[in-house]
């Protein structure tokens, strides 16, 4: 199963921040580069935002 699969299950395909259930994607934790369930979340677009700083 792939990570993203695993994600999604693990969170019933719903943001794991803010509980948002539209624009859902992968993000890996800083500072690691690999994708793996113990350093990704599934996130909404504007979580993801705001984790990068870029909130508008």
């Amino acid at each position: 199963m792939s990570v993203l699969q695993t994600l999604k299950e693990r969170s019933n395909n719903t943001c794991e921040l803010c509980g948002a259930t539209n624009n859902v994607s992968q993000y890996t934790i800083p500072p690691s580069l690999n994708e793996n369930v113990d350093n990704d979340l599934l996130v909404c677009s504007t979580c993801k935002n705001q984790i990068n700083g870029n909130e508008n």
